[in-house]
């Protein structure tokens, strides 16, 4: 979201190396692995939540906790001294980073936000216009994919591992979001970006998805989206049955004659034969 894939330098087919990686982490101040979340509540019972959680995490982390309000306040204060500072590289780098935090923070409140497209750009030929984004319109080549893992560590980690291994076979760039869904369930998002340019690496990058998507089946780590592409599923081989099973009867229930998106999230009918 910060940066983009520099042609001049790296190898579409190789991906970038974990050196370069780490020379743009250390460029923007972004850890390897970052977290961010909500505390909410009456002001100071917030905040004592958040100094437990901070106690609690600081022997493993950086733990820097600040309200929205605040946030908000400093951006704008950073914004209205641009002018006086425009020419210092160090302070519009600053100013670049609350910004984006802030605007990040706010889309906590459930305000969506332009900047959360920027990565779909990473292997684009053009930069985005903030304003205008528009990832389809300016021929981003992107693939989403994420599977419900058990919040455990071994079965992530275990996830994870093997997911890596395969971007790095296919030359791709390994970027994950792992989201809380309960305290017992997460999900793995993996975003996997190609050029659309470059058929050969548009092959590449479709092979690797099907190959996502046989690793998570044959690990019972159920998508909870699923793909246009994908369809019409191979129902012998998805992993919730019963649910199928139901779709189907709703589906029979309300469209007898199979006439909405026929081909489209395909279900079992009632009497168990396959409905396209």
């Amino acid at each position: 979201m910060v940066s983009q894939f520099d042609f001049s330098r790296w190898d579409p087919r190789l991906g970038v190396v974990t050196e370069d990686i780490t020379q743009l982490e250390k460029q923007h101040q972004i850890m390897p692995w970052t977290a961010a979340f909500v505390v909410s509540g009456a002001p100071k019972v917030a905040q004592a939540k958040a100094q437990r959680i901070k106690s609690a995490l600081k022997s493993i982390a950086d733990v820097k906790v600040i309200s929205l309000t605040r946030l908000i306040k400093v951006n704008n204060l950073l914004e209205n001294a641009m002018p006086l500072f425009k020419r210092s590289t160090r302070y519009l780098r600053f100013q670049e980073q609350i910004s984006q935090f802030t605007r990040a923070m706010i889309m906590f409140e459930g305000n969506p936000d332009p900047m959360i497209l920027k990565g779909c750009y990473w292997r684009n030929q053009r930069s985005p216009e903030m304003e205008n984004t528009d990832p389809i319109e300016d021929d981003c080549g992107f693939y989403w994919i994420a599977p419900t893992l058990p919040m455990l560590g071994e079965e992530v980690n275990s996830c994870v591992a093997q997911t890596e291994k395969l971007f790095q076979e296919y030359g791709f760039e390994f970027g994950i979001t792992l989201t809380s869904v309960t305290a017992h369930m997460c999900q793995a998002i993996f975003s996997l970006y190609y050029d659309v340019s470059v058929p050969e690496e548009q092959q590449r990058a479709k092979v690797l998805i099907h190959r996502l998507r046989r690793l998570y089946t044959e690990n019972k780590w159920q998508c909870y989206r699923r793909a246009v592409d994908e369809m019409p599923f191979s129902l012998s081989q998805e992993l919730d049955q019963d649910a199928i099973e139901l779709k189907g009867k709703i589906k029979h229930a309300l469209d007898p004659h199979n006439l909405i998106n026929a081909g489209r999230y395909q279900t079992a009918s009632p009497k168990g034969s396959q409905i396209c």
